[in-house]
């Protein structure tokens, strides 16, 4: 059975589910590809406490999520935070976890604290703007570079500058 929708105004569906390759869709959105692969738009329960919308990408055939990928040439995500490993992120990007790039990552602001104690682990690079002197878990001093970005590296002890 095909459903052709055509008019001159909108065309809506008022109530239930819609299935694209599935007779039984769940959620508001449900694309199924024929191959246990599933992604749905759905009501969300318990993010923060709220009720709102979630984008899945599943495997139908062992209930379990599978990879989602989002491309463009920008994604921007215009409001609220961004968790990775938490639910309710208190920054816009909040990561519960380790952090690892390839390449350099810049900050358009002072970093606030580099890690101390058990946190810090030998041989762990930054980058700070020399100036008076700074402490973290140990103290950096002045390297007399005149206010240009200097690098530091955690010794076990201390963060030094190299």
């Amino acid at each position: 059975t095909s459903v052709l929708l055509r008019g001159s105004g909108d065309n809506y569906i008022n109530s239930g589910n819609v299935g694209i390759g599935t007779t039984s869709p769940s959620g508001k959105l449900h694309v199924n590809d024929g191959t246990n692969r599933n992604i749905r738009i759905r009501t969300d329960q318990g993010v923060q406490g709220t009720t709102g919308m979630a984008i899945q990408s599943f495997n139908d055939a062992v209930s379990a999520n599978m990879p989602l990928s989002i491309s463009g040439s920008v994604i921007a995500l215009m409001e609220g935070n961004v968790g990775i490993g938490t639910t309710s992120p208190g920054e816009k990007l909040d990561v519960t976890g380790n952090i690892k790039g390839s390449t350099t990552m810049t900050a358009g602001y002072t970093v606030a604290s580099l890690p101390s104690g058990a946190a810090a682990k030998i041989g762990m690079r930054a980058y700070v703007t020399d100036g008076t002197s700074i402490s973290w878990g140990g103290t950096v001093t002045d390297a007399g570079l005149g206010g240009a970005f200097a690098p530091v590296m955690y010794d076990g002890t201390n963060w030094k500058y190299y």
